[in-house]
């Protein structure tokens, strides 16, 4: 699962796909491997959509969310008319002690939508939120997009990742939840999306060292896939990589990555500092002062990192927002090799 070390070779960005060689024999994904049904719908915004259309005819109406999250987590319970309500944030991303506290308001009506950032598995207070609100009567939903090469709660009623955030799919996310729900999402018609085909082209253009213009058509399908409103299943392509992807080699690849970049930037004593430290990562996470400008700079040097997450509006109590975080990529397309270019970027554009 190696990459090449050329300067001339895009780090981080949308994954392009596999070839033949790189995928591996029939196997079980690791969010399948608890015996749960599973349904398959376009994007992880989709599936919450069903969850929550699900959820407002049995009455409920009231989220409550972590202090740090993206738009697409609420924008299908606001569309819907809900209230939506702040956990808080503690220091290290995870949900603060005193967080317990807000599952008493009426539980019959409120629902909890829960996540580990970055990799990390659900640390203890994140688990006795989740057990007291399942003791309370509150739903709970848990969001897995970044860890599903570690997923898996006992106490969710549903659970979901979007898979294109860390794995080479066009679209896809899962979803496993009660009858009523994945039965919806099975009479859904399949994705019509084209990004499959983005992912294609950047894959010729890596191998031919082309200039073809993957970049556009990334761009145009990604907000289709966004557009609000939409509600398919999963592409077959999909669902067919999804059966053959070789999970532990590309959990092994970003364990190893992220303690190679770790080391050298920690040996470089630059102003910034791994925020999180996950199971299996999803990105090496730092805290710096200026994530844009970082995160342009680097651009520049064909490096593309992500900055998790704008402000996002309509959540109630939502206390001041982290945006001094910037995520390295770290994934399976990645070697020693590339890690030390992206080391020295880093470094030299935070002591520029």
């Amino acid at each position: 699962m190696s990459g090449s070390s050329l300067n001339s070779k895009p780090i981080g960005s949308d994954f392009e796909s596999l070839s033949q060689t790189e995928t591996a024999e029939l196997t079980i994904p690791p969010w399948g491997r608890d015996g749960r049904r599973v349904a398959y719908l376009e994007t992880g915004r989709q599936a919450l959509r069903l969850v929550a259309e699900t959820l407002s005819k049995q009455g409920r109406n009231q989220l409550l969310v972590p202090g740090l999250l993206c738009e697409s987590m609420i924008e299908p319970f606001i569309a819907l008319g809900w209230g939506v309500t702040s956990l808080g944030l503690s220091d290290d991303l995870g949900l603060p002690e005193n967080a317990i506290r807000m599952l008493g308001e009426e539980p019959e009506r409120t629902v909890i939508l829960l996540a580990a950032y970055f990799g990390r598995s659900p640390d203890r207070v994140h688990q006795a939120i989740a057990h007291e609100a399942k003791r309370l009567g509150v739903v709970v939903i848990e969001d897995e997009t970044h860890r599903v090469f570690r997923p898996g709660s006992e106490y969710a009623d549903y659970s979901f990742a979007s898979l294109r955030k860390l794995l080479p799919v066009g679209d896809g996310a899962y979803l496993k939840g009660d009858d009523e729900v994945l039965q919806a999402a099975s009479l859904l018609g399949e994705s019509d999306s084209l990004r499959w085909t983005a992912m294609d082209a950047k894959r010729d253009a890596l191998r031919d060292d082309s200039d073809s213009d993957y970049r556009t058509l990334f761009i145009q399908e990604n907000k289709t896939l966004e557009r609000t409103g939409r509600l398919q299943r999963a592409s077959s392509r999909s669902v067919d990589t999804i059966a053959v992807l070789p999970y532990e080699a590309m959990a092994q690849a970003r364990l190893v990555n992220a303690a190679h970049l770790r080391a050298r930037l920690t040996a470089a004593a630059i102003d910034s500092f791994q925020t999180v430290d996950g199971d299996v990562p999803s990105h090496l996470v730092l805290s710096v002062d200026e994530p844009k400008r970082l995160q342009a700079g680097l651009a520049a040097r064909g490096v593309y990192g992500a900055i998790h997450w704008p402000r996002v509006t309509g959540v109630a109590g939502l206390a001041a927002w982290r945006s001094d975080l910037f995520s390295v990529p770290i994934d399976h397309r990645y070697d020693r090799g590339d890690m030390e270019r992206v080391a020295r970027a880093i470094i030299q554009e935070i002591k520029r």
